[in-house]
């Protein structure tokens, strides 16, 4: 079925059918420690394909939480701490759905990577569970507010093995100091 999913004020996102009935509710309403509201969904991405029959959507938060929800199973899982309580910019699926990538709107005051925004690339599984890969902080990005995925010129791959790594495209992110960095799953982020 086609889903749309809509945020509201409260920590809720509400997902609904074709038809505009209620599929699902997903409910985050851990206040921030600095707020006595709850925090609010800001930016939103569905998985492009369906992973083994699943759809997903990624959420990310103004607290900094990254949450995956899984159609599957109807469950969600959530990361708060990697982007460090910091508005959430960003969140995009792979072309294949294999990858997340979330960036964070940090304001940057510093040339040292450890102050910069953090864009984090994240491995999902089929049913919505999600782990860190790796970290990409460039301070002359800025905050960062922009990532697309390459989705041409993929390399075919030269292992068959269910163990060998997924042929995953590299993507671009920048923010507000008018830099593009090129980053992929597995090295630190091209210098500007």
């Amino acid at each position: 079925p086609s889903l749309l999913a809509v945020s509201l004020d409260g920590g809720t996102v509400v997902i609904l059918e074709e038809d505009g009935t209620l599929h699902e509710e997903v409910i985050r309403n851990r206040p921030p420690a600095n707020r006595h509201q709850s925090a609010n969904a800001v930016t939103l991405n569905w998985s492009p394909v369906a992973v083994s029959g699943n759809h997903m959507l990624a959420t990310g938060w103004e607290d900094g939480a990254v949450l995956v929800w899984s159609e599957k199973d109807r469950m969600h899982r959530t990361d708060e701490d990697a982007h460090g309580g910091n508005v959430l910019s960003f969140v995009a699926f792979s072309p294949e759905g294999t990858r997340i990538i979330s960036g964070d709107g940090r304001q940057v005051n510093s040339t040292k990577p450890a102050d910069a925004a953090n864009c984090c690339v994240w491995k999902v599984d089929q049913k919505g569970r999600f782990s860190s890969l790796c970290s990409h902080k460039r301070p002359l990005a800025g905050a960062l507010t922009h990532a697309i995925w390459r989705d041409g010129d993929m390399k075919k791959k030269l292992v068959t093995s269910s163990f060998a790594a997924a042929d995953v495209p590299p993507f671009y992110f920048g923010g507000a100091g008018g830099v593009i960095c090129f980053g992929d799953d597995v090295r630190p982020a091209s210098p500007p």
